[in-house]
């Protein structure tokens, strides 16, 4: 039955036949196997090369995205406009999503360069852990301060970096001609994992300390509405110029001889000090003349400051239409009545925000504090910036801390009086010479002015104001005020007041026009004269504050109070306040004796405060 040729073959022939038919056969199915095997081992590999790259992605996104911004968001969260809860949201999943498809994509590449690129990106987040915890030294949170660094601290600084490079390079090839390179590659994703933990730990324990209170100041914004519209009878305009320090206002006559050119009738109080040495709580001290001692939670102290203070009431009372410009956080809940261009909103409301610009100045916040010092300067910001791009823009709000625009807004405004207002108080917080202000010495925008410029730009745009007020006819009835909320804040090697810290000031009474030349007094005045001061402008009681700046005499022996907000480091933070007496002039550092009172900023008996003191 065989076919004739295979008929002739032997048996044994045709068994080898069949059985390398068999085998043929078997081993068509073994392959099959060997195929599934490599498809196992292939899946396997990758396993493990996703694993790798996720482990050190995570870790240096997170460190940069996520833990970066937030220390900083809740470490000053009430100068930012957006909940805590919110900013930590965005970021955790926007992280997270980065993270995945990042490491997705790097896991594909072949094992050998997958290799470099995850050491290259664990050296990375590396460095700016370390830059975050060890290496800043002293630059103090949000106050961008310290902007011109020593050559030997940036090549320092630059060699750390270096280092961890080159150390974790060479323990691989080390370890790679010891054929024990695994190990390398482990232990880089122990550490990647720990350093996560760390940071959680530290991101908790700030998150869950944060007082619930905060976001009844955040839920209100102010708005531009009645702006520069004044009154026709009586006016108490305020200019507060943040942080315009008695040295600035030397270092800008000495390159602008003509800035007080345009201030006839005003008097000049050289010997001035403001009574903090920070944004806060200064600004809601001038509104309200109560002490901020840091002895409770920030919302705790702006509520109750308004609700006990009866300033704004007293203005209220005598008919001014009241109208504040400046940070919304400062003011407290009883007194937002008063205050005629407040709105209330939801700030934890995602819709409220611009998620975009809000990633894009989160990450440049955590570049300022995690770049090398080289770098910084590129990264620098202030909380109005980053808020001004981060929430949405609300009906009418008003553009804060903005110098250039707020310049440019006064030369496009009408100043006529507005009659339906019998008197009016007007309060401008204008950034000024604060760090990472940009105004020019005549209100252009100038990435590149220094402290003098910013001063004589903030002066040119009162002189603006000034000129439109004239025009109106309101001038002369108006009592003028132009002030610091502090002078330099501080911060050095111990929490010692480093320097003395006047501030400008500058004022006009009512009835003056202006036709004579600017005076000069030496008398020893302080935040706590304006009080009485701006309620005399309006035709009230004054007495009921105290003495008005006129009734300070010239060579009066004062001791005036000063709180320094001692900064140490980056690491510790604000870590007390410090009570200093000033007598003589203020411009001199010898005229601050520390009273031997101090509270604790953080609102608890921390180590760190008591053994300093004791030292």
């Amino acid at each position: 039955i065989l076919p004739k040729p295979l008929a002739k073959w032997p048996v044994g022939t045709l068994l080898s036949v069949s059985t390398n038919y068999s085998h043929y056969n078997i081993t068509k199915i073994k392959g099959r196997d060997k195929m599934s095997d490599k498809r196992k081992i292939v899946k396997a590999s990758y396993g493990k090369k996703l694993l790798s790259a996720a482990a050190v992605v995570f870790f240096s996104v997170f460190t940069v995205a996520f833990f970066g911004p937030m220390e900083i968001f809740l470490g000053n969260i009430i100068e930012f406009k957006f909940s805590a809860q919110t900013a930590a949201l965005i970021l955790a999943i926007t992280s997270a999503a980065a993270s995945a498809v990042v490491s997705l994509l790097i896991s594909l590449l072949p094992a050998k360069i997958l290799k470099h690129v995850n050491m290259f990106i664990f050296s990375g987040g590396l460095c700016v852990y370390l830059q975050n915890v060890m290496l800043n030294g002293k630059m103090g949170s949000l106050t961008g301060e310290i902007d011109v660094y020593s050559k030997g601290l940036i090549i320092g600084n630059l060699a750390v970096w270096l280092a961890v490079f080159v150390i974790v390079f060479a323990v691989w090839l080390i370890m790679q001609r010891l054929k024990k390179s695994k190990y390398v590659f482990s232990g880089m994703r122990f550490a990647a994992i720990a350093l996560i933990a760390m940071q959680l730990v530290g991101f908790f324990s700030l998150y869950l300390n944060i007082d619930s209170g905060l976001g009844t100041l955040k839920d209100q914004y102010l708005t531009d509405s009645g702006k520069f519209e004044l009154s026709q009878n009586e006016n108490v305009v305020y200019f507060v110029i943040d942080t315009f320090d008695g040295a600035v206002t030397e270092q800008m006559l000495e390159k602008y001889p003509d800035a007080f050119d345009g201030f006839g009738d005003f008097t000049y109080f050289p010997n001035m000090t403001t009574t903090h040495s920070r944004t806060f709580p200064s600004l809601t001290y001038l509104l309200t003349g109560e002490m901020c001692y840091f002895d409770k939670p920030y919302p705790q102290y702006v509520n109750e400051a308004f609700k006990k203070s009866e300033f704004l009431e007293d203005i209220d009372a005598l008919g001014a239409d009241i109208r504040i410009f400046t940070e919304p956080q400062y003011l407290g809940q009883s007194d937002t009545h008063l205050i005629d261009n407040h709105v209330s909103y939801d700030s934890s409301s995602l819709d409220a925000m611009n998620l975009k610009d809000f990633l894009k100045k989160s990450i440049k916040v955590s570049a300022y504090r995690g770049a090398p010092y080289l770098a910084k300067g590129r990264f620098k910001y202030t909380s109005a910036e980053v808020n001004t791009a981060s929430m949405k823009e609300l009906e009418g709000k008003a553009s804060l801390l903005d110098d250039p625009v707020f310049f440019q807004e006064v030369l496009f405004s009408d100043f006529g009086p507005n009659k339906d207002y019998d008197k009016t108080f007007r309060f401008y917080h204008l950034n000024g010479t604060h760090p990472g202000a940009v105004l020019g010495a005549y209100g252009e925008a100038d990435p590149n002015a220094d402290y003098a410029d910013n001063a004589r730009g903030s002066l040119y745009t009162v002189e603006k104001c000034m000129e439109k007020m004239r025009e109106a006819g309101i001038y002369k009835d108006s009592t003028i005020i132009i002030t610091a909320d502090h002078g330099y804040s501080g911060g050095g090697e111990t929490l010692d007041l480093p320097y003395a810290t006047s501030c400008i000031m500058l004022v006009k009474p009512a009835g003056a026009d202006g036709s004579k030349a600017m005076k000069t007094s030496m008398a020893p005045v302080c935040h706590e004269d304006l009080f009485a001061t701006v309620i005399e402008g309006l035709g009230g009681d004054s007495e009921k504050y105290g003495r008005t700046i006129w009734e300070i005499g010239e060579n009066e022996e004062r001791a005036r109070k000063y709180y320094y907000t001692a900064l140490y480091s980056d690491v510790d933070g604000e870590v007390a306040l410090r009570e200093y007496s000033v007598k003589g002039d203020a411009r001199l550092l010898e005229s601050y004796t520390p009273t031997g009172k101090y509270w604790d900023v953080n609102y608890s008996e921390r180590a760190v405060s008591k053994r300093r003191f004791e030292d």
